[in-house]
């Protein structure tokens, strides 16, 4: 098989364990970590999201929790909230900040790694590197009208964005 088809396979079926995993609401973030790992295998997968599972209870709780405030804050938009017409863009544009961040952070982890350090270091990366991270934000916001203009893509764009998480983190790290 070519390189290129084999990346290609890579990112779909990363992008399907991502959405396996993620039924679970909880294990989402664990699994899209997991799936940062590429050349990519389903074995390997499983025993990187093992590790993940295991390095502790921060990647598990604060992305959901993320997620459910961001929900809130567009609820709350959508209901009609005061002064809507500048929270609303406020609410986007965090939302993509902080998507970036988890993208990044997702790019860096490595088994025994600490969540708040990984932390500390993607938000350096992602000031430090403004074009990685625009490319990451502009990819994030083109998986969402993806995923809005054509809801089956949701399976598979899991596996894209972590490929591009990866993509822009090794491009960090051979500058470096």
């Amino acid at each position: 098989m070519s390189t290129r088809l084999s990346l290609f396979a890579d990112c779909l079926l990363a992008g399907l364990l991502v959405f396996l995993t993620a039924l679970g609401g909880i294990t989402a973030y664990p699994g899209f970590v997991a799936a940062c790992a590429f050349p990519f295998s389903f074995r390997g997968y499983l025993i990187r999201l093992r590790e993940v599972l295991r390095s502790g209870p921060l990647g598990l709780l604060v992305p959901p929790i993320v997620v459910v405030v961001v929900m809130l804050d567009v609820a709350a938009i959508e209901a009609g909230l005061p002064g809507s017409v500048v929270f609303g863009p406020l609410v986007a544009v965090a939302g993509v900040v902080l998507a970036v961040l988890g993208l990044r952070v997702a790019a860096r982890w490595r088994p025994g790694s600490r969540w708040p350090s990984l932390a500390r270091v993607a938000w350096r990366d992602m000031t430090g590197d403004a074009r990685g991270s625009l490319l990451l934000g502009l990819a994030v916001v083109s998986a969402v009208g993806v995923a809005m203009l054509v809801p089956v893509t949701l399976f598979l764009l899991g596996g894209v964005l972590a490929l591009a998480a990866v993509a822009v983190g090794s491009r960090l790290e051979v500058a470096s």
